[in-house]
């Protein structure tokens, strides 16, 4: 495994027919085809019907798509520099391409740099905003940071044996004063160093202790956030015997010394998934809880009496605070975060044909938001209900839930100094979402990695990590190639009355 994960960069087979050429020049259409590495610069391609075409690595630049069908297209390696995409359809279609397409020197492609920074097994959540910094495991413990900011100038010596050596033969300074002068005068200046921006991690907590504590399926330690001192916990737990009906989603609220004050909220899901479990805090100091519909009935999640499938609201000032619901009709929104405007982002993991991710702009709306699930998922209708679509909050984005392209979108964080939302999904996935002066969100990024669990970001170094089920990893993301990178357009849904929607594009 190499920490640059940009693109696919296997040399590409250039498998085209000159038969295939043709028929796509004659008819506007080449669906299935293999035109990996044609030459199609220029090329006025408006409408063709181009439906999971292999055109990986193809040359497209100055290439006219507009309302092009590449759903299910493999567009990975494609050389799209100022192409047209207008209204072209990419729903499920394979995207991993090149900021500066001219070369396929590593070197010169866009991508988001992956570095390892520790081998924390199945890391469910982080909260690395405060003085000490907590991630949790789905296995049940809670990770507390041990020394703060400076251990990882002492974890930078320790990597490089010539620097730990040198560190010994002098005196009067800590490892981690000593490690802290090298990274400024030489290291971060240097390719082959590295300086993991995370401290180390301890055990402070293992509910594995709890014998109510489960941790099957999808189910276990869920989620951290910290508030003035207090450390607010979900999971899950079984009590009153041993079948999915007795299952509960906790939130309890702990000290600092890890003494638990009391529970905050119970949920019966009587199920292992889907159940969420999402914790945050906004800039009012509300608590918000992600739940999954869970399995007490099919619509549950539309049932607003019901707190399954549902954003809530808990003002954890209270004694017995009584959550609100802010949000419904979500199957198993996994992973949710609040930015600092104040808005909320969530990624619902789909059945079998959607993954959507939900903008919410006003965390206090008149009344809840209804995102249409278990009538819709994401913009697809899926069953027959009186419910309309036009009674629902549409998506900002989705794609098709497919084993080669995604099976659970895993909800990011939005990051200010870039002005794009990130996130993944569990098969393996990392994407950029920007928003247009349009007021839509567009694609601008995605690539292959590893499975991602959990994504977190330190929002006072600007700092973002994911998860998978062995490591962590920070992601470093280029601004100027950023703002340089084509507007995608991924999605252009047609609607069960046939007028096509572009919210969730």
């Amino acid at each position: 495994f190499s920490p640059l994960i940009g693109l696919v960069m296997s040399q590409p087979v250039f498998a085209y027919k000159e038969a295939d050429l043709q028929r796509l020049l004659q008819t506007n259409s080449c669906e299935q085809c293999d035109l990996s590495g044609a030459t199609l610069v220029g090329w006025d391609l408006s409408g063709a019907s181009l439906n999971g075409a292999n055109l990986s690595w193809a040359y497209l630049y100055k290439a006219k798509l507009v309302n092009a069908d590449l759903v299910d297209a493999n567009l990975e390696g494609a050389r799209l520099s100022d192409a047209d995409l207008t209204d072209a359809r990419l729903v499920g279609a394979r995207i991993s391409l090149a900021a500066n397409q001219q070369d396929r020197s590593p070197t010169k492609t866009f991508g988001i740099l992956i570095q390892e920074e520790g081998d924390y097994p199945e890391i469910t959540s982080f909260d690395l905003n405060g003085t000490s910094k907590y991630m949790t495991s789905k296995s049940g413990k809670l990770y507390k940071s041990k020394r703060g900011e400076l251990t990882r100038y002492g974890d930078y010596v320790r990597n490089y044996p010539d620097l730990l050596a040198a560190y010994k033969k002098s005196t009067g300074i800590t490892i981690d004063e000593w490690g802290k002068r090298h990274w400024e005068k030489y290291g971060q200046y240097k390719r082959n160093r590295k300086l993991k921006t995370l401290p180390a991690f301890e055990v402070v907590l293992d509910l594995n202790h709890d014998p109510k504590f489960r941790s099957d399926e999808e189910v276990g330690l869920l989620s951290v956030v910290t508030r003035n001192n207090l450390i607010y916990l979900s999971y899950t737990i079984q009590e009153g015997g041993d079948t999915r009906e007795n299952v509960y989603l906790v939130v309890d609220e702990y000290s600092e010394k890890m003494k638990r004050i009391r529970t905050v909220v119970k949920i019966k899901t009587a199920s292992f998934s889907p159940v969420a479990g999402t914790l945050a805090f906004d800039r009012l100091g509300k608590l918000y809880l992600s739940v999954g519909e869970g399995s007490i009935s099919d619509y549950e999640s539309q049932n607003v009496d019901s707190f399954l499938g549902k954003i809530l609201r808990i003002d954890v000032s209270q004694e017995h605070p009584e959550p609100e619901v802010m949000a419904y009709g979500l199957r198993n929104p996994w992973k949710i975060s609040i930015d600092s405007k104040n808005r909320m982002f969530i990624g619902d993991c789909g059945e079998a044909t959607i993954e959507s991710v939900y903008l919410l702009d006003d965390l206090y709306p008149t009344k809840p938001y209804n995102l249409g699930w278990p009538v819709f998922e994401g913009t697809k209708r899926i069953t027959d209900h009186p419910l309309r679509f036009a009674d629902t909050l549409a998506p900002i984005y989705e794609y098709k839930h497919h084993s080669g392209i995604g099976i659970c979108v895993i909800g990011g964080f939005f990051l200010d100094d870039l002005g794009v939302y990130v996130f993944g999904d569990y098969l393996g996935r990392l994407r950029l979402l920007k928003e247009h002066e349009n007021g839509r969100w567009y694609e601008v990024h995605s690539q292959s990695t590893r499975g991602v669990l959990s994504l977190g970001m330190d929002a006072n170094n600007n700092k973002t990590y994911m998860s998978g089920w062995d490591n962590i990893y920070q992601l470093v993301i280029e601004k100027e190639k950023i703002n340089s990178y084509p507007w995608v357009i991924v999605c252009n849904t047609t609607m069960p009355d046939g007028t096509v929607n572009n919210s969730g594009c």
